[in-house]
């Protein structure tokens, strides 16, 4: 065929692929115009619906007033809202399988199952020798380098969940596998901060690469390595830990141990163990920090802690975690810091399956966001 002739034809092709595309945008919006949504604020137009209602700053003031103007929906019906909006460019980057992007389906119930098992109040008490080591080490270093606190308290919080989960020594804050994991938590930043067309027309994902606007499809596909590298490397060493005998106490020792006759499946376990660095590092490293900034703002506070712990504990030894009990003030101190400062977010919430009641009536899949339609 002649080069004349095959510009129609690839013309065709493209104008075919497009006009294919947006019928099938258009019959899905129709679709979704067709059910009924929870009471919300009115859409201001057909494509962005009422995101503009959504402030850029302190969104909680204006979520709190949505709370109140639209009725408690999520506390008398927890389970029909425990989903979580069908985010597509993560799941194309490949996080499909971590917990905190998982629907509340068999998947998610899995990873509750495992997290129960491995951090029951028995086997957390095998954590307690590992936690007391790390906290000391880190005290150690601060006294020795305390001009980067940081770097300090990331060291701490990734060495402590590689040990509870892989019962892997981190050899510093350069180490592969905390390397591996910071690496895939870069690639994932744009998915979560950034809009992408995807998100909101899922059904995209589904035309060609070579069609304008499917960048997005390149940049997920070179991501996609990361979160899998992340959550295999560890995995993979602590089987060969367990295979010659030497296995550290880890959540993941503990689930291979009590899946011997292989019911559960060794990927879920695999992505059970990605998602507790996944969900533990950073919040813990912005607790602590939290934590530090509320004792520098309130110093009466912090006096009356530290004259709780020299009173029961005294000046010869650090706290212990067994002092815990003996500790009421400082408990209700950490306890309130977690409450006027959560190291993170909740995320928006999805309905399970559709709802039909005096208050709601809504199909499923709406998102917390979308209820203004």
């Amino acid at each position: 065929m002649s080069i004349d002739k095959i510009a129609p034809v690839k013309a065709l092709g493209v104008a075919t692929a497009t006009l294919a595309g947006a019928w099938a945008i258009a019959a899905a919006y129709r679709h979704q115009r067709r059910l009924p949504l929870p009471p919300g604020p009115p859409e201001k137009s057909w494509m962005a619906g009422s995101a503009d209602d959504i402030p850029t700053l302190f969104k909680w003031i204006k979520f709190t007033e949505w709370a109140k103007e639209y009725v408690d929906l999520f506390e008398t019906r927890g389970q029909i809202y425990s989903d979580r909006p069908v985010r597509s460019m993560p799941f194309l980057m490949g996080w499909r399988d971590i917990a905190s992007f998982r629907d509340n389906d068999s998947h998610f119930k899995t990873f509750r199952r495992h997290t129960s098992i491995g951090f029951s109040k028995k086997a957390v008490a095998d954590y307690h020798d590992s936690l007391t080591k790390e906290v000391h080490i880190l005290l150690q270093r601060l006294l020795r380098k305390s001009s980067d606190l940081n770097l300090e308290l990331n060291r701490f919080a990734a060495s402590f969940i590689m040990k509870v989960t892989y019962g892997y020594s981190i050899i510093g804050i350069n180490d592969p596998y905390i390397l591996a994991s910071d690496e895939a938590f870069r690639s994932l930043i744009p998915a979560v901060t950034e809009s992408y067309l995807v998100d909101s027309y899922p059904i995209i994902q589904y035309l060609p690469s070579w069609l304008p606007g499917m960048g997005f499809k390149r940049m997920a596909q070179e991501a996609r390595k990361y979160p899998t590298k992340m959550a295999r490397e560890p995995f993979e060493w602590t089987k060969e830990q367990i295979h010659r005998g030497n296995a550290a106490p880890s959540l993941v020792r503990r689930l291979l141990e009590e899946n011997e006759d292989g019911e559960i499946g060794e990927e879920a376990i695999m992505w059970t163990a990605g998602s507790m660095y996944a969900g533990g590092a950073h919040t813990t490293v912005t607790a602590m920090n939290n934590f530090i900034a509320a004792m520098m703002l309130h110093p009466n506070i912090a006096s009356k802690a530290r004259e709780e712990i020299d009173r029961v504990i005294g000046t010869e030894r650090l706290p212990a975690i067994s002092d815990r009990v003996d500790l009421p003030y400082l408990e209700c101190v950490l306890s309130e810091t977690l409450r006027w400062q959560p190291p993170a977010s909740m995320g928006e919430f999805s309905v399970v399956k559709p709802s039909h009641d005096n208050i709601l009536q809504g199909p499923r899949g709406i998102s917390s966001r979308e209820a203004g339609g």
